[in-house]
C-alpha cells in the first residue's frame, strides 16, 4: 500500500547515512565543549595574575580580583549555558552508557529503523509526540492517524513495528481499537493518556496493550529507547510464545511417552502417545491410579526411584509395565530427576512400547540359533556384497571367524580364483530370477580349494525393496569322495538332506510349527496349500490328524514317536500327484524345539530303482537269451561232431553233410559272440573300425549265399552295379548278416534286398514281408537287448541285432531307419560313396 492510499501523515527522521555524523556530534560536543571550557576558566583564573602583570598600560589600573571574578562568571555561563542545551543529550549519551556497561541492551539493532505510527486526534499532541520521538537518539518513520478509522486502516496494513494510540479517539475508544486489534497488530501497542488513572490503565494491559504513557511525560531523552525496547520486547514474547507453542506440538505428536511424575509414583503430565501406551483414554485415568499400579513388579519401580535419587540418568531401561487393562507390555525407559535441599521432587522420563520389538528380537535370536545348528555354511549380506551374517557352519567350512569376516566383501573371502569372473553372470541370474545355485569352486581361508553347492537369493524388505543376498554353501568334498568310493544312492540322498533345499519345518514340543524355511513356503504354494494351514503356529499334527489320508496320519504317528523320545527317526515316503517324496523326522536340538521335518523329493530316486529293476530283468533275459541262443547250435555241433568222431556206418556225403552243419551252427555261434563284443565294446567306447572301399555288390552277395544254403526263406536279389561305399568289410557284413537275419527271424516268407544310389550315399533296402514293428517302438527296437516281438514258437533272440547295426553303421559314417511301405517292413542303410 502507497502513501497516497493511507490516511496517515508521515514523518520521517535522517536517514542513516546522512545522520550518522549529526548522531556523533550530539552525543560529543557535550562533553567536549564542556571539557574546553573548564580548562579555559582554570587556565585564565591561574594566569590571570601573571598575564595582567606581565601587562604594562600606562594610567591603568587593574582590579585583579574584579578581572578573576569577571572570567569566572564567563565560563560559569558557558558552562551552563551548554548544560541547558545540552541536557537531553547528555542524559540520554549516560543512560546509554549505563545500559551498555550493565549488559541490558534489547535485541534490536540500534540502528534499525522503527516505523512509528500515531492515533490520536489532537493533532497539537500527535506533533509533540512525533517531535520528541523524531528528535530521540536513533531512526524512526512516523505515520499518523487521526480518528479510530484511519488507525484501524493503519494498523490492518500491518507495517508499523509500535503503535502509540490515544485513549480517546474521535469515532472510538483507544483500549476498544486495542482490544479488537491486538491480535494482528505488527507491533506493540502502548495507550497513550493525559491523566494517570491506575483503572484506565488496568483495562489497557487487559485489552492487550503492551505498555502505557502519559502525554506530558513524553520526552526525546528517553521515548526512543522506550520503543526501541517496547519493539524488542514484543518480540521477544512473540518469540518465546512460539517456541512454547513448537515444544508444546513436538510433545503432543511425539510418537514417544513422555511424563512427569512424583517420586511416589503420582502423575502430573503425560502426552497422547503416553496414554497410547497404557491404554488410557485421557490423562484423568492414569492419575487416578498413578503410575506406581502399572509396573509389573512394584520393586522396579523403587529401584530406577532410588538410582535417581543419587543423581544417575537413566538410560534405555527395559521394564515390564502393564496396560490399564492388565495386559502385559515390555517398555524401554529414559528417567532423570528435579531435586532440592530436601531432596528429589520430580520426575520427567520417556518411554516407548517394545513388547513387539523384544518378541521380533527373540524370534531373530531363535532364527539364528537354528541357523547355527544348521550344518551348511549360511552367509548375509547387504546390497553391496559386505557380509553382515557368518554362521558357525561357516566358520568350519572356510576356515574363516565371523569376527574376521563381517564388514567385509564376500567375493574376497569365498570364491575360489577360477570362479570371480563368474560374478556377472550369477548377478544377472539373480536380478532375473531372484535366486541362483549351482556347482561352485570354493576357497578357504588357508588357500585350499573345495567343491560344493551354493544357493543364492536376494533378500527384499516388505515393501519389495532389496536389502541383501542370503547364500547357503553345501561343502561336496565329502560326497565327490563319496562317490569316488562308489557310496550307495541312499548315502548320496542323505547328504542333501542334510542341506535346507528341501522343505523343512522345525516344531516344538506340542508339534505346533515354530519356523519353516522358504523351500516350506514354496512348496505349500506350489501345492496349493494355504500358507495359514501350514504357516508358523499351526499345529502339524492336527493337520496331519484331519486330513484323513493314510499318509498324513502314519506321518502324524511317527512324529509324535520322535518328539516323545520313542524313537530317534522317523522315515515314510509316499506319493503326492506324480512325484514321491521321504518324510524325514528327526529330533531336534535344544532350544529349536521338539522335531526337525523335512520333505525330500525323491522322485529321480524312484524311477533309478525302477531302471536298476528293469535292467536286472533284462541281465536275466540277456543271459537266458544267450544260454538258448548259445545252447542250441552248441548242441548240434557236439552232436554232428561226435557222430564223425565215429564215423563207421556213415557214408562220406553224410559226413560232409555232418561237417558242413557243424560250420554252420559254428558260424552264428561266432556271429552271436561277434554282436556281443560289438555291444561290450561300444558301451567301453572301445569299438574301432578300418574305413576303406568296399563293393557293396560282393557283400550283398556273400551274405546272401549263407543264408541260401540254411534259410527256407526266399531271398530275393538283382546284383547291379553300383560304385565303392567307404565301409569297413567285416562291419559291413555283420550288419548286412543281423538286417537280412532279422528279416527272415520275424519277416514272412519273402525278403526282398536291393540298392539305391544317390549323389552321395548308396543305400542297402533290406525288406520282408512280416507282421511288421508298431510304429510307437520304431527308436526302441535299436536299442540293446529290446525285442519289438512275441511270438509263440518263436525262439528268443538276444536283441542286440539291430543295436549292433546302428552301432556299427554310425561308426561307419552311415545312416539306418525303419520305414513301413505297402505291407512291407524296410530296414534301410545308407553309407558314403568311395568317389563322393
Amino acid at each position: 500500500m502507497g502513501d497516497k492510499d493511507r490516511n496517515v501523515s508521515r514523518s520521517t527522521a535522517p536517514p542513516p547515512g546522512a545522520a550518522g555524523s549529526g548522531r556523533i556530534w550530539r552525543r560529543l560536543s557535550p562533553t567536549v565543549i564542556a571539557g574546553t571550557y573548564a580548562v579555559v576558566g582554570l587556565l585564565w583564573i591561574v594566569t590571570s595574575d601573571f598575564l595582567l602583570a606581565s601587562i604594562g598600560v600606562e594610567g591603568i589600573d587593574f582590579n585583579l580580583s574584579l578581572v578573576k571574578g569577571i572570567g569566572y562568571v564567563l565560563v560559569t555561563g558557558g558552562l551552563l549555558f551548554i548544560t541547558l542545551r545540552r541536557r537531553e543529550e547528555w542524559v540520554t549519551a549516560a543512560r546509554q552508557e549505563l545500559t551498555r556497561w550493565v549488559g541490558d541492551t534489547p535485541q534490536l539493532d540500534p540502528d534499525e529503523q522503527i516505523r512509528v505510527l500515531i492515533v490520536d486526534g489532537d493533532p497539537h499532541h500527535r506533533q509533540l509526540i512525533k517531535d520528541a520521538i523524531l528528535s530521540a537518539v536513533g531512526f524512526f518513520d512516523v505515520d499518523e492517524a487521526s480518528n479510530a478509522a484511519e488507525g484501524r486502516k493503519a494498523l490492518l496494513a500491518g507495517i508499523h513495528d509500535v503503535i502509540l494510540i490515544d485513549h480517546l479517539l474521535p469515532g472510538g475508544s483507544g483500549i476498544d481499537l486495542i482490544s479488537e486489534l491486538h491480535e494482528v497488530a505488527s507491533g506493540p501497542m502502548i495507550l497513550v493518556t493525559t491523566t494517570d488513572d491506575p483503572e484506565v490503565d488496568r483495562r489497557a494491559m487487559e485489552a492487550g496493550a503492551h505498555d502505557n504513557l502519559l502525554k506530558h511525560e513524553i520526552q526525546a531523552s528517553w521515548i526512543g529507547r522506550t520503543l526501541r525496547y517496547a519493539v524488542a520486547n514484543w518480540r521477544g514474547q512473540r518469540e518465546v510464545a512460539r517456541t512454547r507453542r513448537w515444544y508444546a506440538e513436538i510433545v503432543h505428536e511425539s510418537p514417544i511417552g513422555l511424563f512427569r511424575s512424583t517420586p511416589e509414583g503420582g502423575l502430573t503430565e503425560g502426552n497422547p502417545a503416553l496414554l497410547s501406551i497404557f491404554g488410557a483414554p485421557n490423562i484423568d485415568d492414569i492419575r487416578q491410579r498413578g503410575l506406581g499400579p502399572l509396573y509389573r513388579n512394584p520393586s522396579d519401580r523403587e529401584r530406577l526411584v532410588r538410582r535417581v535419587s543419587e543423581g544417575e540418568t537413566l538410560e534405555d531401561e527395559d521394564i515390564e509395565m502393564q496396560r490399564l487393562d492388565g495386559t502385559p507390555i515390555a517398555v524401554r525407559m529414559r528417567m532423570r530427576g528435579i531435586s532440592d535441599d530436601d531432596g528429589l521432587i520430580s520426575l520427567y522420563g520417556a518411554l516407548i512400547d517394545v513388547t513387539a520389538l523384544l518378541a521380533s528380537e527373540s524370534r531373530i535370536r531363535t532364527q539364528a540359533s537354528m541357523l547355527d545348528q544348521v550344518r551348511n555354511a549360511v552367509v548375509r549380506t547387504d546390497p553391496d556384497g559386505l557380509i553382515t551374517y557368518w554362521n558357525k557352519a561357516s566358520e568350519s567350512t572356510f576356515g574363516w571367524s565371523a569376527e574376521e569376516v563381517l564388514g567385509r566383501q564376500v567375493l574376497k573371502i569365498t570364491p575360489a580364483p577360477s570362479e570371480r569372473d563368474r560374478g556377472a553372470e550369477i548377478k544377472a541370474e539373480m536380478s532375473r530370477t531372484g535366486s541362483w545355485e549351482g556347482e561352485y569352486r570354493c576357497r578357504r581361508k588357508d588357500g585350499t580349494e573345495f567343491p560344493a553347492y551354493v544357493s543364492n537369493s536376494v533378500l527384499t524388505s516388505p515393501t519389495g525393496e532389496m536389502t541383501g543376498f542370503v547364500g547357503i554353501t553345501v561343502d561336496l568334498t565329502e560326497l565327490e569322495m563319496a562317490k569316488e568310493r562308489a557310496a550307495s544312492q541312499e548315502a548320496m540322498a542323505t547328504s542333501v538332506l542334510e542341506t535346507v533345499h528341501f522343505p523343512a519345518a522345525v516344531l516344538d514340543s506340542e508339534g505346533v510349527i515354530i519356523a519353516v524355511n522358504g523351500a516350506w513356503t514354496e512348496s505349500a504354494i506350489a501345492n496349493g496349500a494355504l500358507l495359514a494351514a501350514v504357516g508358523v503356529g499351526v499345529s502339524y499334527l492336527d493337520v496331519c490328524d484331519r486330513s484323513g489320508v493314510p499318509d498324513a496320519i502314519a506321518a502324524g504317528a511317527g512324529i509324535r514317536a520322535v518328539i516323545a523320545g520313542q524313537e530317534s527317526r522317523f522315515t515314510h515316503e509316499y506319493l503326492s500327484g506324480t512325484q514321491w517324496f521321504r518324510l524325514e523326522v528327526a529330533q531336534a536340538v535344544k532350544p529349536l524345539g521338539g522335531a526337525v521335518a523335512m520333505h525330500i523329493d525323491i522322485t529321480d530316486l524312484r524311477q533309478a530303482a525302477i531302471q536298476a529293476e528293469e535292467f536286472a530283468r533284462s541281465k536275466d533275459r540277456l543271459i537266458a537269451s544267450v544260454s538258448h541262443e548259445l545252447r542250441t547250435p552248441l548242441t548240434a555241433v557236439l552232436g554232428f561232431a561226435g557222430l564223425i568222431e565215429n564215423p563207421k556206418g556213415l557214408e562220406p556225403e553224410e559226413i560232409t553233410q555232418f561237417a558242413s552243419m557243424i560250420h554252420r551252427q559254428a558260424t552264428d555261434m561266432a556271429a552271436i559272440v561277434e554282436d556281443l563284443l560289438v555291444a561290450a565294446r561300444a558301451e567301453m567306447g572301445a569299438l574301432t573300425v578300418q574305413i576303406t572301399s568296399v563293393d557293396l555288390n560282393i557283400q550283398i552277395n556273400e551274405v546272401i549265399g549263407h543264408f541260401n544254403h540254411h534259410s527256407t526263406a526266399t531271398i530275393e536279389y538283382a546284383s547291379a552295379e553300383m560304385p565303392m561305399v567307404r565301409a569297413d568289410p567285416l562291419r559291413l557284413r555283420q550288419v548286412l548278416r543281423n538286417l537280412v537275419n532279422n528279416a527272415v527271424r520275424y519277416g514272412g516268407e519273402r525278403v526282398r534286398v536291393a540298392t539305391v544310389t544317390s549323389a552321395e550315399h548308396v543305400a542297402v533296402r533290406v525288406s520282408d514281408d512280416g507282421e511288421g514293428v508298431p510304429s510307437h517302438l520304431a527308436d526302441a527296437i535299436f536299442e540293446p537287448f529290446f525285442s519289438a516281438h512275441d511270438r509263440r514258437g518263436q525262439p528268443d533272440s538276444l536283441g542286440l541285432g539291430l543295436s549292433v547295426v546302428r552301432t556299427l553303421t554310425e561308426a561307419m559314417g552311415g545312416t539306418v531307419g525303419l520305414t513301413a511301405e505297402d505291407g512291407w517292413t524296410v530296414f534301410t542303410v545308407a553309407l558314403a560313396r568311395a568317389d563322393a
